[in-house]
């Protein structure tokens, strides 16, 4: 006789596995299984064909819960047990399910009664995708409703809410580098954000409030350095705390990716953006950034300036 496969729910507080780099920022990865009740496998079709039935409610409830992609999987293991798995993809700071909307509460009901209480986590360890894929399920996670916000983001009076560029407002930040002088005639800012979104070590962060576009950071690493790159905010909204709170999220990005040191680069023609650093603890490393561009004509056009 076999012995049974043993069922090790992770504790409640259980903060869910880092994210390989792999993983856009703000998302999560997940993969989760849990032992059916003895005899349950009925109850368990009974409850899928329940979210088949109300598919369309299911999807309605998608974006609230900034859930790009979910689907269920069921096993039977060598002892005969059945489990079933569940992964999903969606957003860091997902409130999960609202026991209020009737197919949610529905779903919570067969899960009591078709599941032991709990679930097993597997630590994800790679994310890979087409990169429209990869674009779809940043707006996705970030709460996309059709529009480039949701809506209790955008009215939100608490302040601005800081998330994954979407995709639509690749131009909008564009044009904020040019309004705060960050671009140069040598580089294409679009194919710079463009790598940066596409990118499995990269990311690109973004301050809304009210469906406006108030600032960006550009962060990435190379698994021994973080480096931040076109922090921007808005000429109006300035010295309103928007700057600091980018800041804080690419420097959070970095720590969650295990990388322990950042660094960025700060033209000597702007000393107010070098106190800026210099007031959150960032100071001179000693050493000369040194740069060379593989096409010749780019090198020629940045030193005509």
């Amino acid at each position: 006789m076999r012995e049974p496969v043993p069922f090790r729910p992770v504790d409640d507080d259980f903060p869910g596995w880092p994210m390989p780099a792999s993983v856009p920022a703000g998302v999560r990865l997940e993969l989760s299984r849990a032992k059916l009740l003895d005899h349950a496998e009925a109850r368990f079709d009974e409850w899928m064909a329940m979210l088949h039935t109300r598919y369309d409610e299911c999807v309605a409830t998608l974006p609230r819960e900034k859930m790009a992609f979910e689907s269920t999987f069921l096993n039977q293991e060598a002892d005969g047990s059945w489990w079933m798995y569940h992964v999903q993809v969606l957003g860091a700071d997902s409130p999960g399910l609202d026991l209020r909307n009737p197919v949610d509460a529905a779903h919570q009901d067969f899960a009591r009664a078709t599941k032991h209480r709990g679930w097993e986590e597997l630590r994800p360890a790679l994310f890979l995708a087409d990169p429209r894929v990869r674009a779809a399920v940043i707006e996705a996670a970030a709460g996309e409703s059709g529009e480039c916000w949701p809506e209790d983001e955008r009215t939100d009076a608490a302040g601005p809410h800081i998330a994954p560029l979407p995709w639509p407002l690749r131009e909008r930040a564009v044009q904020l580098w040019h309004d705060c002088g960050l671009t140069r005639p040598w580089n294409d800012p679009l194919a710079d954000l463009d790598r940066a979104l596409r990118g499995e070590t990269s990311a690109v962060l973004a301050a809304v409030e009210r469906d406006e576009l108030l600032g960006t950071v550009m962060v990435g690493h190379d698994g021994h350095r973080g480096w931040i790159y076109y922090l921007a905010v808005s000429p109006h909204r300035r010295r309103q705390g928007v700057g600091g709170m980018l800041l804080e999220a690419a420097e959070r990005w970095l720590r969650e990716r295990g990388v322990p040191k950042v660094m960025l680069m700060v033209r000597e023609s702007n000393p107010d953006v070098l106190e800026f650093y210099r007031s959150r603890g960032y100071d001179d490393q000693g050493t000369q950034v040194l740069g060379k561009f593989f096409d010749a004509s780019l090198q020629d056009r940045r030193r005509s300036g």
